[in-house]
Order: structure tokens, then sequence, then C-alpha cells
């Protein structure tokens, strides 16, 4: 396969995504990538993934909504081709250095429509152009519309999207908004994945409802194990933490 050099191995996982795990080289020089881009570009402060508070906050921030959507861009970084990157990265960089990332950034991937030169699951820079890419997009935009209309939020975790507002109706309109911006940025949703417009919605195995967070039962008894089995203090109180930080109630069936 071309530019196999850029991975030592990969593998695929049960999505049938595959993971491709980069060179030293190649982690080094996307290291670097990243961090330019970051110093260009400012993600847009509803993207979660890309600042302090991880998942949790991307939940948080729907605190006290009637209705929720949640989307799943289905395959986000196969989406997210060399001649998309160059075109967004052109107006930071210039032509030349934005083609020359996007050729260090990408990998060919076999695809059910043949191979294609896109970004890799498991590269560094990989999340970060896939944001900027979206950010740019139609879909994008109309998220960050949305976002900025009154009585109506959007977070991003890297290719979850939840939305909320108060009003069903006002909410089944921008699914339909979504799924149309979506199809015009050559995005797919995922429809497996899709919930609501409804009250209580499940992400990152997480309810989300209007007054609460709440790990769901299955996760919470993973964890429990998880816990209960471990030899490693610290890894136990990243459990406990990580459970109170979501719901303190739930964070009490820890010592």
């Amino acid at each position: 396969m071309q530019n196999s050099h850029k991975w030592v191995t990969r593998f695929r996982l049960k999505s049938g995504s595959w993971v491709y795990v980069p060179t030293d080289e190649t982690l080094r020089e996307g290291r670097i990538l990243k961090k330019i881009v970051a110093h260009k570009w400012k993600a847009p402060a509803n993207y979660f993934h890309l600042r302090d508070g991880g998942h949790v906050e991307a939940l948080r921030y729907h605190a006290g909504a009637q209705y929720f959507i949640r989307a799943d861009i289905k395959k986000f970084f196969n989406s997210i081709n060399r001649s998309r990157i160059t075109r967004e990265l052109k107006p930071y960089f210039g032509y030349e250095k934005a083609r020359q990332i996007a050729m260090e950034s990408t990998a060919s991937i076999q695809t059910q429509s043949g191979q294609i030169f896109a970004l890799p699951f498991g590269f560094p820079q990989s999340t970060i152009l896939a944001s900027l890419c979206l950010s740019k997009s139609r879909l994008g935009k109309t998220l960050e519309r949305i976002n900025s209309t009154p009585n109506m939020r959007v977070s991003v975790y890297v290719d979850d999207i939840i939305i909320s507002c108060d009003k069903l109706e006002a909410s089944l309109a921008l699914l339909a908004e979504i799924e149309n911006a979506a199809c015009r940025s050559a995005f797919t949703l995922n429809t497996a994945k899709l919930e609501g417009p409804a009250q209580t919605i499940g992400a990152f195995n997480i309810a989300l409802t209007s007054t609460s967070l709440l790990i769901q039962d299955w996760r919470l008894q993973e964890l429990k194990k998880l816990y209960d089995s471990s030899d490693s203090e610290n890894q136990k109180t990243g459990i406990a933490s990580y459970v109170k930080s979501v719901n303190s109630i739930q964070a009490a069936i820890f010592p």
C-alpha cells in the first residue's frame, strides 16, 4: 500500500475503521504539524475535544435544556481527503505549504469505493485537521450559527455532535437542517447512532437530561469491577475521580 512507510502497523475496529500506528518519525512530524496548525487556527470554544474538560464538559454545556439531539459523523477522518485539507489550510499557509501538510498527514486508505488519500485514525495531527475542515464546511457553519442562537447550544467532540434547545418543534427543524448541511458538506451522519430529539439521550456512556448527567448502569458496573480488581492506587483514584466528575452520588459506591 502506498504511504505504508508512514505507519508501523494497522488494525481494524469493530466499526470497520482502520487505526494506523505511526512510525516514530511520523509521530514526531505529526506533533509538530499539530502545533503549527493550532498556532494559526483558533478552534471554536464549543469543540470540547480541543479544550479542557473533554466529553463531560461537552455534555454539561447543555444543562437546563429540554430537548437534545445526538449525531455522529460516520468515518469522520476518512471523509477528510487531501484536497479538502489543502483547500482549508491554504488561507493560513499558502498553497504550497498547505499541500505539503496535506501530503504528510494523509495515507492511502481502502474504502468501499476504492483507494483514497485521507486522514488516518491514529496520526497526532488528524483530529485538529479534521476539526478545522469541519468548522469550515457547510455543516460546521450551520452548527456555529445554531450555537450562537439564543436558547440553542451545540457541542462537538471529534465526530460526536450534541444539539439542545427548549422546544420540540425547533429540535425537529434543527435535525433536518443539520442532515441537509451534512449532505452538502460530503459528510454522512451515522443513522445507527442518531438520537433524539428527546428529553434524554446517551453519549459517551452517559445519560444526559435537563437536570443531570448519569453514567449508564452497565458502564458504572464495568468501572466498579475494574476498580475492585486493580492493584494500582493511581488507577483507582482516576476511576473514582472520573465518576465523581460526572455524578457525585454515583461516586459513593467507591470507598
